[in-house]
């Protein structure tokens, strides 16, 4: 049986050296909470982390937010273990929070345990940007100067930006797990009409595909989308050629195509109608390519 490595904490308040702003820990932890607001990004290893009275397995790419007043402690189940720790005052937990709409934001974190996982890539980027921040860190300890102390001030905004990423995207989860007044069937295909080759298929085959009649389709999505499936795709259709027209030099014949028109003059139509100009004038204006 592998020798479990341990951090023995005496005191029930861990207090991090001042200034410091993120650091990789490998070891675990006794029942302890903190002064400052604590991210905890898992990122390699098997343990338990007991937060709040629960327990929790976290897999890589499990982030948990830990407020002062969590009571909380990671035990090692293999010797091998790493997680990175994102640390912010109260004061700049409150801030990320304002930015929400939600004025209770503050006051129900301080009393929830709040998670999101995070796929490999994000993980792996945030991370290689917390690596970043970490050296400059110690760089504006280190070696005092202007330059320095600039680039610190950069990092502090990178990594409220981290948060506020990362608390846009438990309130999106915990929005889609709530959010009974749109049934789950509209949310996938809404989904699925972010995508090109489902805006430009013809309504009809979507509507098909629904398992609903026509007339109940149609009143469905005008109730819970508040305008017609047909308004929708065109939406989607004309503002992904405006795309086109601006990031690529394909024609607007082949453009119109994309996005699902069998007539171009019907494209054109409809595009003048959305932007007020025609697609060839709209790319004379607005081309990147």
């Amino acid at each position: 049986m592998p020798k479990i490595r341990r951090c023995l904490f005496f005191m029930l308040t861990l207090i991090p050296p001042s200034k410091i702003i993120t650091k990789n820990i490998f070891d675990g932890s006794t029942p302890h909470k903190h002064v400052l607001w604590e991210v905890i990004f898992f990122i390699d290893g098997n343990c338990n982390h007991h937060i709040l009275g629960k327990t929790f397995k976290p897999v890589n790419g499990d982030v948990f937010i830990v407020g002062p007043n969590h009571v909380h402690n990671i035990e090692l189940l293999q010797e091998e273990h790493c997680h990175r720790d994102l640390y912010f005052t109260d004061e700049q937990f409150r801030y990320v929070c304002s930015l929400f709409p939600d004025k209770n934001l503050y006051e129900n974190i301080c009393k929830s345990i709040v998670s999101v996982h995070l796929s490999n890539s994000t993980l792996n980027h945030i991370v290689t940007q917390l690596k970043t921040i970490e050296i400059y860190d110690i760089l504006a300890s280190t070696s005092p100067s202007e330059k320095n102390a600039q680039n610190l001030e950069l990092c502090l905004s990178v990594s409220q930006s981290i948060l506020s990423f990362l608390l846009g995207t438990y309130l999106l989860k915990d929005l889609s797990l709530s959010q009974t007044d749109h049934p789950a069937w509209l949310m996938d295909l809404l989904h699925h009409l972010n995508r090109p080759e489902y805006f430009a298929q013809k309504p009809n085959e979507i509507i098909k595909n629904s398992g609903y009649s026509h007339s109940r389709f149609a009143e469905l999505f005008k109730k819970h989308v508040g305008i017609s499936l047909v308004e929708y795709m065109i939406n989607k259709r004309l503002n992904y050629a405006a795309d086109l027209l601006s990031t690529t030099n394909k024609s607007t014949l082949e453009i119109s195509s994309l996005v699902g028109y069998d007539s171009y003059s019907c494209f054109v139509r409809l595009f003048k109608k959305q932007f007020n100009v025609s697609p060839i004038q709209y790319r004379q204006h607005n081309s990147r390519y």
